[in-house]
């Protein structure tokens, strides 16, 4: 992924998140291979969007239903894809970074700062040990596995990638609530932009009890051109 504005390019160092799809990196996790430097735009035709429904779902707490939009047209080159997207609304709004020259899906990258930010702000700890943690996860703690989808009424495969970054960390005392939190990032060539869904979960303190926190961020069936919403 090329041309990533600085609060995205923190998730980068010192690891491959910040290479643009297609790059070699030897170095790579295969579930950094398959969440990062896969080229999930490269069959779309633009101009089109992608919309993503979030909810929120917390311990107490009303339902937040939001919405993630990547809207996507030509690179200078005539290539695919120049994206910019909108995430959140009124004062949870979360500016995000245009992308001059795209081909990894920019949302994954673009969902993660928003859980450092958030992780950050509950804790009050470092976003740059959250942002460690979170990529050392992708390299040395992430299982895979194929998982079916139901996709514009087809049962498709796919691939889950899950991650639990501070099960084992030595610092979980400080933030024992957070520190439970489980990911979970379900790809698939066969669905528009190669990213399904992203899913995050904080189990319950007791076993059987309903969980702290649960977030989804599922690709919505239809994509439509920006420049006419309502095709």
């Amino acid at each position: 992924l090329r041309a990533v504005a600085c609060i995205v390019l923190a998730l980068a160092a010192a690891g491959p998140f910040g290479a643009r799809a297609g790059t070699e990196v030897p170095e790579a996790s295969p579930a950094e291979r398959l969440v990062f430097l896969q080229a999930h735009l490269a069959n779309l035709e633009p101009p089109l969007a992608l919309h993503y429904a979030y909810l929120r779902e917390a311990e107490g707490e009303a339902p937040l239903p939001e919405r993630m939009s990547l809207a996507l047209k030509r690179t200078a080159a005539g290539g695919c894809c120049a994206v910019s997207g909108r995430f959140l609304s009124g004062e949870r709004a979360m500016a995000l970074p245009e992308i001059d020259d795209a081909s990894a899906n920019p949302m994954l990258l673009y969902f993660l700062e928003y859980e450092v930010r958030e992780l950050s702000r509950l804790t009050k700890g470092s976003s740059a040990f959250f942002r460690k943690r979170i990529r050392q996860a992708f390299v040395d703690a992430a299982t895979i596995a194929p998982v079916t989808i139901r996709w514009n009424d087809r049962e498709l495969v796919a691939q889950e990638v899950r991650i639990a970054p501070f099960r084992d960390d030595p610092q979980r005392a400080r933030f024992e609530r957070q520190a439970r939190k489980e990911y979970a990032f379900v790809t698939s060539e066969a669905v528009p932009g190669g990213v399904y869904r992203i899913h995050t979960l904080i189990p319950a303190a007791e076993p059987g009890g309903a969980p702290l926190l649960r977030e989804t961020l599922t690709l919505e069936p239809t994509t439509r051109d920006p420049a006419n919403p309502r095709k």
